[in-house]
């Protein structure tokens, strides 16, 4: 939002409706072109889905479209803004494999992460197996869902029943702030907590020490990349090129942790 101030542009926010309903989101393709957008950030909820991408298409011939932090497999895109999602989980699997090296007594973790169906949990999760390549740590549990809390907490849940030797519980940032306020309410030794990106509760995580690590993408920087990004396309000009942040791992309780930007807590946004 403060790019656009800063470049004179109007954005008019519209949520999806989560990563299982691409009807939703095809229909806001066809609002925004009702609505004579100049250009469309576009953050997918299916890398792949035929009805999605046929959308991308027939959209792409009136207005430009951007992905925006998800991974959209159309050549009809005027550009995309983020990171390699198989990045971000290889620099935690990395992470890992020198915390827990091959020679050390085995160590379970569980993976809660988003739908296998969205553009970026699939990817994340080849990543992350490649990182624990000859590492102790080895994941036993996977739990899928949508990326709202509820879904979340419940595979958090789900997966600490199913197994309770678990010791390392990496996830998203709506799994991890579920399984923070679980640690708060354990009264015993609780697995310990890896984020898969960045949120405003993940990073008082990291500060106060209960989150040991998160990666870091910088979604600051990439909202800031997507305006300039939809501003300079073309009608009929597309690029497959990635543009984004570097990854970063950071890790709990130092300076770089009490130095990640995000948007203000406070800030109101209007969402149609």
């Amino acid at each position: 939002m403060e790019q656009a101030k800063l470049s004179q542009a109007e954005v008019i926010l519209f949520a999806s409706g989560g990563y299982y309903g691409p009807e939703k989101q095809i229909e806001l393709l066809m609002r925004c072109r009702a609505r004579q957008a100049t250009a469309i950030l576009l953050g997918a909820v299916s890398a792949n889905d035929p009805a999605l991408l046929d959308a991308v298409q027939a959209t792409a011939t009136q207005v430009p479209v951007v992905a925006l932090v998800n991974e959209l497999n159309s050549p009809f895109l005027s550009g995309a803004v983020g990171v390699d999602w198989r990045q971000m989980g290889n620099v935690i699997g990395h992470f890992l494999r020198q915390k827990f090296p091959a020679e050390g007594p085995p160590v379970k973790a569980a993976l809660i992460t988003g739908p296998a169906k969205s553009g970026w949990s699939p990817l994340l999760e080849i990543g992350l197996q490649q990182g624990l390549d000859d590492s102790a740590a080895k994941i036993t549990f996977v739990g899928r869902s949508d990326t709202g809390l509820r879904q979340q907490l419940a595979a958090v849940e789900a997966a600490l029943k199913v197994d309770k030797g678990i010791q390392i519980l990496i996830g998203s940032a709506p799994a991890i702030e579920g399984a923070m306020g679980l640690a708060a309410n354990s009264d015993g030794v609780f697995p310990e907590l890896v984020s898969t990106y960045i949120s405003h509760s993940v990073r008082r995580g990291v500060q106060s020490g209960t989150v040991t690590a998160v990666a870091f993408d910088d979604p600051v920087e990439q909202g800031k990349l997507g305006i300039k990004l939809a501003l300079a396309s073309r009608l009929g000009e597309f690029s497959p090129i990635l543009v984004g942040p570097e990854i970063q791992l950071i890790e709990r309780e130092t300076d770089r942790a009490n130095l990640i930007p995000l948007a203000p807590a406070h800030l109101s946004l209007r969402i149609e």
